[in-house]
């Protein structure tokens, strides 16, 4: 009888569940997202070279390396976080949690 009422009053405190909504996300709004970090990346890039004037040879050579370093940078402070890049904020675009249960979607 102790242990009932114990488990009804756990029951009574514990948060109500919260079941997963899935929002659709059109593919033409991902693809606009993912074109506009692109175009981000292009323009950290430009600026990155406006900030360090090396000679051309130079910044040839390291083109692939910075643009690897800045895609990295972008990975991880919005992916590794759980956080949307800056495209898909302006795209307003989510996705859903791979690992999420029995995830139906909810108009």
């Amino acid at each position: 009888p102790v242990s009932s009422k114990m488990q009804e009053d756990a029951a009574l405190m514990a948060p109500p569940s919260v079941e997963p909504v899935l929002s659709r996300t059109l593919r033409v709004n991902q693809l606009d997202a993912t074109r506009l970090d692109g175009e981000i990346c292009t323009l950290l890039k430009q600026q990155f070279a406006d900030v360090f004037l090396w000679p051309s040879g130079i910044w040839d050579n390291l083109q692939p390396e910075i643009d690897a370093l800045i895609r990295i940078v972008f990975w991880r402070f919005t992916i590794w976080v759980d956080a949307p890049t800056p495209g898909g904020q302006l795209q307003n675009v989510r996705y859903a949690n791979a690992g999420a249960r029995a995830a139906t979607y909810k108009p």
